[in-house]
């Protein structure tokens, strides 16, 4: 009797899953069933392989910019044309400039370059845009300028902005003026950069601003001075993190207007380390202010204040 109650069960459940199928099936005849396509658009930007230009037998150009620079070899100067990025290895003696008609910015790569130039500067001209010197990731890269005294230039120079990045190093010498000079220097990013000015300043510029970076400056006049200009504007130096190592220098740090270690504005503060060996003046302002939350300065291997 026992299997018999299972079985009568079984069958009252299958019989009520049949009349439930049923229903569903009848249910779903009389519906409107309306379906709604979506169609996603997406949109990519293809890569573009750069084109690896050999210059001369020692001398490589890679970008993407088509004919984007010229290189007289008549006086050794390659001439960038375009704004764009340029990937620069190899030597060249000779100088590198970027016309002053560039409306936007030019970026550098410098990939293990070695740059050198005994009659002119190794130069960045620019009028309207700004340029960029970035030494690529583990690479160690030379500017050095040995002009003679009637062809007195800045080894790096523009007319406009020049900013330093990357993270790799750039080492940039003068032996007998500025070794850089422009409208407005930036120090960003985790380059190493050392500059020897054996004449005159290290930095000449109306605004200097380091973000971050490693930077150390060896110069007989002043390793940085922020000079006004005809007009009586800027003068500023302004540090908000990155260390800045100063040696063997007239003046340390020479700003007409101020000079301020502060915070990043936007970014938490990762600190400021100001280091100055054997300078006659370590500062010299009108105005001096530390704002930092994170500042350590050393004079001669000595704690210091501001």
């Amino acid at each position: 009797m026992k299997r018999r109650y299972l079985i009568g069960l079984a069958g009252i459940a299958f019989a009520t899953l049949l009349t439930s199928c049923s229903l569903d099936s009848n249910n779903t005849n009389n519906k409107t069933t309306t379906t709604t396509t979506t169609t996603n658009i997406v949109t990519t930007t293809e890569y573009v392989e750069p084109t690896v230009y050999n210059v001369t037998n020692t001398l490589s150009v890679s970008t993407t910019v088509e004919n984007g620079f010229t290189y007289d070899e008549e006086i050794s100067k390659l001439i960038i044309n375009k704004s764009g990025e340029y990937s620069i290895s190899g030597a060249l003696n000779g100088s590198i400039e970027c016309a002053s008609t560039l409306q936007e910015k030019v970026t550098l790569v410098l990939d293990g370059a070695t740059i050198t130039s005994d009659a002119s500067a190794i130069t960045w001209l620019s009028e309207k845009s700004k340029v960029e010197i970035k030494a690529k990731k583990d690479t160690t890269n030379y500017l050095v300028t040995n002009a003679s005294l009637v062809n007195e230039t800045s080894t790096v120079q523009s007319n406009n902005n020049v900013e330093f990045g990357g993270k790799g190093t750039i080492n940039i010498t003068n032996s007998q003026k500025h070794a850089v000079s422009a409208s407005e220097v930036q120090i960003k990013g985790e380059v190493v950069l050392n500059v020897t000015a054996n004449i005159k300043d290290g930095i000449h510029a109306k605004q200097i601003d380091i973000y971050s970076g490693n930077t150390t400056i060896t110069a007989t006049k002043d390793a940085i001075e922020a000079e006004v200009n005809t007009k009586g504007n800027k003068g500023t130096f302004t540090m908000t993190g990155g260390t800045l190592t100063i040696k063997d220098s007239a003046v340390g740090i020479k700003a007409a207007t101020s000079i301020s270690f502060s915070n990043p504005v936007d970014t938490d503060p990762i600190g400021i380390t100001l280091k100055m060996d054997n300078v006659s003046t370590p500062m010299d302002s009108e105005e001096i202010t530390n704002t930092s939350s994170a500042f350590t300065y050393l004079l001669d291997g000595e704690s210091q204040t501001i």
